[in-house]
């Protein structure tokens, strides 16, 4: 059985003053807030799990950023 997962990224993220949209806020560690979802998914639920984005404020910056996200 496939774990289906969706992200919730349509978050203007108005309140920490940028430009772009919230998913794609830096991280100490370099990595997006985005990225790192993908990466405690990864590590949850394997390679298997079937990630769903739902987007919305500027949503050609986050599918630029992930490609290869559905």
């Amino acid at each position: 059985m496939t774990t289906q997962i969706v992200i919730l990224a349509a978050g203007m993220g108005s309140r920490l003053g940028r430009s772009l949209p919230k998913p794609l806020t830096e991280l100490s560690d370099g990595r997006t807030i985005m990225q790192q979802q993908f990466d405690n998914i990864r590590f949850a639920f394997g390679a298997k799990a079937h990630v769903m984005i739902v987007v919305g404020y500027k949503l050609e910056h986050i599918i630029e950023a992930f490609p290869n996200a559905a």
